[in-house]
């Protein structure tokens, strides 16, 4: 359920190992397509001394492990149980503890009409010691089997060693930070837009000039929240819908100046709906603040003599 990538190039084949997937020093792997830790398993060394292999077998069937060798089972088919020795194994399917046959054990299977698959290496039989299911000891201490699993930024080794990966370019347009990136600067700092609208709500306190809530300009919309929190108490206003929501693990959204809406219509010109007004945060008098009725341009159609109690659409900010 998710892509695996080295050196920033998407791996497609290997998930059923029939052809291992072989990363080098330095090589540097990544993920992308799931929003929590991905595992994967295999093998820490210096050499390359193991042979990739696929068994189907069916019920009738059995595969023997070759004298002098050792079978390292890293995946298998759901829906089948699997025997060494008659004895049932029901661990390995999702490999936090690996499956290894020494040498002359006899597999079976059972529960499958038809040939199961399973794959993984096959190696001499000193290869895989200290990795579980016995042996002697291998004079090569660096091949003893990691488990690998990735958490935000960091790829963590079960011996105890991790490392770092590179963070990807940023982009407008991906997904980051709990929301959209709809504007980079230039220094590695940006503006995300939450993935959806809020609701609606009024502008609020129509008839009262909020003091300081006048900025335009990109990067003045969350001072804009700030003053108007500070200067309207009213509940459930477009700027206290934004400085009080939580999305994503964030709480520090805000209501988008005008240009700052201007910028997330002109670089994402699907994101709001067509038709439907938009606030910001830019007051201009004590009764009137600027808003957009977003027509599907790139510059929207803006109106500035908006009266502040007119019930339009939010949609909350966010700097990085």
């Amino acid at each position: 359920a998710f892509t695996l990538y080295i050196n920033g190039n998407p791996i497609t084949d290997g998930t059923n190992l029939s052809i291992p997937i072989i990363a080098n020093e330095n090589d540097v792997i990544t993920i992308s397509g799931v929003s929590g830790t991905a595992y994967m398993s295999g093998i820490s060394t210096n050499i390359l001394n193991v042979n990739p292999l696929t068994i189907g077998i069916n019920s009738s069937q059995s595969y023997q492990v070759p004298s002098g060798e050792r079978l390292y089972i890293q995946h298998k088919n759901n829906g089948f149980t699997l025997y060494i020795n008659g004895n049932p194994i029901t661990n390995g399917t999702n490999f936090s503890i690996p499956i290894i046959a020494n040498e002359n054990d006899i597999i079976t299977i059972s529960g499958v009409s038809g040939t199961a698959y399973m794959s993984g290496y096959l190696a001499d039989e000193n290869y895989f010691a200290g990795c579980g299911g016995g042996g002697s000891s291998s004079s090569n201490g660096s091949n003893n089997l990691q488990m690998l699993s990735i958490s935000g930024d960091t790829l963590f080794i079960s011996s105890g060693n991790y490392i770092i990966l590179p963070t990807p370019p940023l982009q407008i347009g991906a997904t980051y930070q709990g929301g959209i990136i709809f504007y980079l600067d230039g220094n590695g700092g940006g503006l995300i837009c939450s993935p959806s609208d809020q609701t609606n709500a009024e502008w609020g306190c129509q008839g009262t000039s909020i003091v300081g809530a006048d900025g335009i300009i990109v990067g003045t919309g969350n001072q804009n929240t700030i003053d108007i929190e500070n200067g309207c108490t009213t509940p459930g206003t477009a700027a206290d819908i934004c400085a009080n929501l939580i999305l994503g693990g964030y709480s520090d959204w805000f209501l988008p100046s005008k240009d700052e809406l201007d910028l997330l219509i002109t670089n994402l010109p699907d994101i709001l709906i067509n038709g439907f007004y938009y606030w910001s945060s830019s007051e201009t008098t004590g009764i009137e603040a600027w808003g957009v009725q977003y027509d599907g341009t790139p510059n929207g159609s803006w109106n500035q003599n908006v009266s502040k109690n007119n019930n339009y659409r939010v949609r909350a900010i966010r700097a990085f």
